[in-house]
């Protein structure tokens, strides 16, 4: 049992990794900040995406409704990793 409780943690932290690296790469994107390499480009998409992404959390703190402002936050996270899916081709 721990080891499917620790194999769902991890599912959860690549997914909440990935829904950052969206946000950070769309804001990238729209800045039009481009970097020489592209693990430089995934580093600073992760940071930034996680930085915007904490930054209304922050203010839904002083609304005191945290739960319906941290369900916020997951839906956009969520609508962020589908839209990028969708552009993903899958073909090999």
């Amino acid at each position: 049992m721990a080891l499917a409780s620790a194999g769902f943690t991890l599912v959860e932290l690549c997914v909440l990794a990935l829904s950052f690296t969206c946000l950070g790469n769309r804001l990238l994107r729209w800045l039009a900040l481009d970097m020489d390499s592209d693990a430089g480009h995934l580093l600073v998409s992760i940071a930034t995406g996680e930085i915007f992404a904490q930054v209304p959390l922050f203010f839904i703190q002083l609304t005191q409704h945290i739960k319906t402002g941290c369900y916020v936050v997951v839906a956009l996270l969520c609508v962020l990793i589908l839209t990028d899916a969708v552009s993903i081709p899958l073909s090999l």
